[in-house]
C-alpha cells in the first residue's frame, strides 16, 4: 500500500514540474486558422495588387502611408490578430516593414490587409500570366509598371504608367539644376490600340545669378502600339514598341522583386 501511495505522489510531482516549466499539453495549444498558419512557411511576402495601401494601423480608417505594387517585397512581417472581414474577404492584417527611399538601413513599418499579400514565387508567375494574357488589352496589361524612359537621354527618370495626369517635383543633386520649383508632368492616355504619352519638363537653375530662372523646358510625345515580353530567370523585361523611331521614346520596364520602398507615397510613385 505504501508503495502505491509513493507511486501516485511521484506521478503528481512529475506533472507539477512539467506544467510549471512552461510547456503545454497538446490540448492547451492555441488554435490558429489556416490563414494564420500558412504565412509562417513563407520567408518573405509580396504585394499582389496595384496601388495596395499601407496604413498606420490595422484598420481601413487608419491614415494611408503609401501605395505599393505587384512584387514589392517585405522580408520583415507578422500577422496581427485574427482574420477581419473586409468586403468579400476575410483575412488578417499584417504588420510589414519596408525601407526608406535612399536609405535602405532605415526601417519603415505599417499595416496592410492580407488579401493583397502572398507568396512571392506565386505572385511572380501570376504577373507573367497577366502580361501574356491576350484577352486583356495590351495597354491595360502594362499599366502601373515602372518604366525607365529615354527622355532626353536621362534614364534615371522613371515613371509608373497610369492613365491620367501625373505630377512630380524633382530635387536634383547636381550643381546645375534644382527642379523643386519646376514641373515634371507625364500624361498617359489610350487611343484605340495606341498608348500615347506626353512628357513636359521645366527645370530651374539652382545656383548663381540665375537661381530660380528656367534652365530648360521641353515637351516630348510618344506613341506605342504594343510591347515585347522576355523572361530572364526572375525578371520580366517589357519593352514598348513605339510608332516611329525616336530615341527619346525608348521605354522599358524590368518587372521583378524589389524591397518595398516608401516613396510610393509621392504623387508619381
Amino acid at each position: 500500500m505504501a508503495f502505491r501511495i509513493a507511486s501516485w505522489v511521484g506521478l503528481i510531482f512529475y506533472f507539477f514540474l512539467h506544467c510549471s516549466s512552461g510547456q503545454k499539453a497538446p490540448s492547451d495549444q492555441a488554435v490558429t486558422s489556416e490563414v494564420a498558419q500558412e504565412p509562417e512557411k513563407i520567408q518573405r511576402i509580396c504585394v499582389t495588387g496595384d496601388g495596395v495601401r499601407m496604413r498606420s494601423g490595422p484598420s481601413l480608417n487608419s491614415r494611408v502611408l503609401g501605395n505599393y505594387y505587384w512584387l514589392d517585397t517585405f522580408e520583415q512581417w507578422e500577422v496581427v490578430g485574427e482574420p477581419v472581414p473586409v468586403g468579400d474577404f476575410n483575412k488578417p492584417w499584417y504588420l510589414v516593414k519596408g525601407v526608406h527611399h535612399g536609405a535602405a538601413s532605415s526601417p519603415f513599418q505599417g499595416y496592410m490587409y492580407g488579401q493583397f499579400l502572398g507568396d512571392c514565387d506565386a505572385a511572380f508567375e501570376e504577373v507573367g500570366q497577366r502580361l501574356s494574357n491576350t484577352s486583356i488589352p495590351w495597354q491595360d496589361r502594362i499599366m502601373n509598371l515602372d518604366f525607365s524612359a529615354g527622355y532626353m537621354d536621362e534614364s534615371y527618370r522613371n515613371h509608373r504608367f497610369r492613365e491620367g495626369r501625373q505630377f512630380r517635383s524633382w530635387k536634383a543633386t547636381d550643381s546645375a539644376y534644382l527642379t523643386t520649383n519646376g514641373t515634371d508632368v507625364l500624361s498617359i492616355r489610350k487611343q484605340g490600340n495606341l498608348l500615347i504619352t506626353d512628357w513636359n519638363l521645366r527645370e530651374v537653375h539652382a545656383f548663381g545669378n540665375q537661381r530660380g530662372q528656367i534652365a530648360r523646358s521641353y515637351s516630348i510625345r510618344c506613341e506605342y502600339n504594343g510591347f515585347d515580353l522576355k523572361r530572364d530567370e526572375s525578371i520580366y523585361i517589357v519593352t514598348l514598341n513605339q510608332v516611329g523611331n525616336n530615341k527619346h521614346c525608348q521605354a522599358e520596364a524590368n518587372v521583378t522583386f524589389r524591397r518595398a520602398p516608401t516613396y510610393e507615397a509621392y504623387p508619381d510613385g
